[in-house]
């Protein structure tokens, strides 16, 4: 009778033992795909960050007259020498619809579109994308007032902002995400 008591004492604690250990399992398998997912997001952010600093300084570099062709909250269109070969060339900055990502888990999902010239390419995927526009005095200039050139002529600095999520909900149903703001002053507007 004693053996048979120790026995199934022995399978009780076993059996705690192995709950114990599959629900730390279960645990570590969530905090790595959650640090995984962090990591992912911050790198996509990171590289976007990197082409945007390296574009917008450029605007209107060599170029004489006007310089920047469209100025709106997710939009923006400028000239520059992108080779200082003597040739005018074209940067637009636009932000596509959540329609474009539907098949994503986060329905926030947008393209954030680069085009130089006439070749256009998806630079990344974001949830929120805004633009602003400072004149010399670092007073924002309001939309309405961008919609002629005189106006546009007036842009000194751009301010960027954007949100990106991650593709997949942590296990909290919360997205990670990184906000970035900067002001870019390029130096020949």
């Amino acid at each position: 009778m004693d053996r048979l008591l120790d026995v199934i004492g022995a399978t009780v604690l076993w059996s705690f033992i192995m709950l114990i250990m599959i629900g730390v399992n279960a645990r570590m398998n969530d905090y790595s795909f959650e640090s995984l997912n962090t990591a992912l997001t911050q790198m996509d952010a990171v590289e976007l960050t990197r082409i945007i600093e390296y574009d917008l300084p450029k605007a209107g570099n060599l170029i004489s007259g006007n310089k920047v062709f469209v100025a709106d909250s997710t939009e923006l269109k400028f000239l520059y020498d992108k080779d200082l070969d003597g040739t005018t060339d074209s940067l637009k900055y636009y932000l596509g619809s959540t329609s474009e990502l539907s098949a994503t888990q986060n329905i926030n999902d947008r393209y954030l579109y680069r085009k130089i010239n006439n070749t256009t390419n998806v630079i990344g995927n974001i949830t929120d994308f805004k633009l602003s526009y400072l004149d010399s005095l670092g007073q924002e200039i309001s939309y309405a007032s961008l919609g002629t050139q005189t106006n546009r002529n007036k842009i000194e600095i751009f301010k960027i902002y954007f949100m990106k999520e991650g593709a997949y909900p942590n296990y909290d149903s919360l997205y990670p995400a990184v906000e970035w703001l900067r002001e870019i002053n390029p130096n020949n507007l």
